[in-house]
């Protein structure tokens, strides 16, 4: 198989794109605590060079609460479940959340090296 193997971004129309990821994460992170900050992550045309306001809203959200702070965080971490992928070496995909909730021993590997880091060597 040709192409990453491993944890991915997910597909877009233009391939994997980190930037749609990133806007989406950062959305869903701060919806819950700022919808209106959740809003503007969603609506950024420009990324690349827009991103560091919306982490600053991010960590400015954060300081609100511990619960805020939590509440961002595993919403954050939830959206990276949803939306990240893993490609097998058969070149099979599936979603990353689905290999937090496959029992051990269930899934195929992603390779040889995968084997090892279960066992905890590297």
């Amino acid at each position: 198989m040709e192409g990453p193997t491993g944890v991915v971004f997910p597909k877009t129309d233009a391939g994997r794109s980190t930037s749609a990821l990133g806007r989406a994460v950062v959305a869903d992170a701060l919806r819950a605590v700022d919808p209106v900050g959740a809003r503007s992550a969603e609506h950024e045309t420009n990324w690349r060079h827009g991103y560091l306001g919306h982490f600053r809203r991010l960590v400015e959200a954060g300081l609100l609460s511990r619960e805020a702070a939590v509440t961002i965080a595993r919403d954050g971490l939830a959206s990276l479940h949803r939306r990240m992928a893993v490609v097998r070496a058969d070149g099979t995909e599936t979603g990353l959340g689905d290999v937090f909730t496959t029992p051990t021993g269930a899934a195929p590997a992603l390779d040889g090296d995968d084997q090892r880091h279960r066992r905890g060597r590297p």
